[in-house]
């Protein structure tokens, strides 16, 4: 736990906020993501009870989750996170709650669940590469049309590695399960 306030404090230090924030692929790829693991990091292993009834089978707190990470995947948010100090603080709020539900909610959901979080994951990711690869005009108004080509790159490159992942799942370790 007081590594995950530490390495939070370190986030919200401002020459780290601004040094993460000033480039758009480091933006959605590393900060974002270095807030989930705070949330992650906060949770542990501990056993919450508190959120057992609301959270008993995963469902509700991955629900929540996955809009919150939907709602930080949009191009108007990560701007406004630049100009707007109320949704910058929701940033730094919403991420880490983000994580800390991820976490209690993961073990607890059902592999076919797991696998529509995967399968609704893929389709998003592809969608905004087609978004920010495809689109010749800046959609975001704080970051140059290169760097939302870089970002497209990025995340066609996360769908093309995770769809190899996949295969590999079914294919290789299927069938060496299958052997045994």
């Amino acid at each position: 736990m007081k590594l995950a306030i530490l390495f939070y404090i370190l986030l919200l230090a401002p020459g780290t906020r601004e040094g993460l924030e000033s480039v758009m692929v480091l933006h959605m790829f590393l900060q974002l993501p270095l807030l989930i693991l705070v949330g992650i990091l906060l949770h542990g292993n501990r056993d919450w009870r508190f959120l057992e009834k609301w959270n008993e089978n995963g469902v509700a707190g991955m629900l929540l989750a996955v809009g919150v990470l939907i709602f930080w995947m949009l191009p108007r948010s990560l701007d406004d996170a630049l100009t707007e100090i109320g949704i910058e603080v929701w940033k730094f709020v919403s991420l880490p709650l983000l994580g800390f539900l991820w976490r209690n909610s993961w073990r607890k959901i059902v592999g076919i669940f797991k696998s529509f979080l995967y399968i609704n994951f893929l389709s998003m990711f592809g969608l905004l590469a087609w978004l920010y690869l495809g689109t010749p005009v800046q959609i975001c108004n704080n970051y140059l049309i290169n760097e939302q080509q870089i970002v497209g790159a990025v995340y066609l490159s996360i769908v093309l590695v995770s769809i190899l992942y996949l295969l590999y799942l079914v294919f290789v370790r299927g069938l060496e399960e299958e052997a045994i």
